[in-house]
């Protein structure tokens, strides 16, 4: 996958998928530095119901669609999901210990991330873990924009 561009999403809108048109299409906006290669997408079906999905494009820049939220007639509902999807900027890090290179270890929602330069007098710096395991090396940096809550508080050297 590769970063979507303005142009892809204009050659996006008008297309059908599963039944429905797209009417517009955005980048999606996420926590990770690779969330700008999956996209959003309103569309409407032939009934006049709506649905968003996120999108991303395969290795021949076919788009495929997926995680529908489904909503009938209901457009201000959809635009609203539209606007808004993606856009869960904070993560609620629980310490969970300290790895073998002793960095922070924290959880989210199931997902393990590292503090890679726990130093007091620094900013975190936090990746998530390669295979999602305890001792694994540093993986995924996060955006830069994306808010931190640490619980109970950093660990910090």
């Amino acid at each position: 996958m590769r970063k979507l561009m303005k142009s892809d999403l204009t050659n996006i809108i008008g297309r059908k998928f599963k039944g429905h048109k797209v009417e517009k299409a955005r980048v999606k906006r996420g926590e990770f530095r690779d969330s700008d290669h999956y996209g959003i997408v309103l569309a409407k079906n032939s009934h006049g119901h709506y649905v968003t999905w996120q999108f991303h494009l395969d290795e021949n820049d076919t788009p495929n669609v997926y995680w529908g939220h489904y909503f009938l007639e209901d457009r201000d509902k959809a635009i609203k999901d539209f606007d808004t999807r993606g856009l869960d900027k904070k993560l609620i890090l629980n310490l969970k210990g300290r790895d073998s290179w002793d960095r922070p270890v924290y959880e989210c929602e199931g997902t393990l991330y590292v503090d890679v330069d726990p130093r007091a007098n620094m900013a975190p710096s936090i990746c998530t873990k390669s295979g999602n395991e305890f001792d694994g090396e540093p993986d995924s940096p996060i955006a830069a924009d994306v808010q931190i809550e640490f619980v109970p508080s950093r660990d910090t050297w």
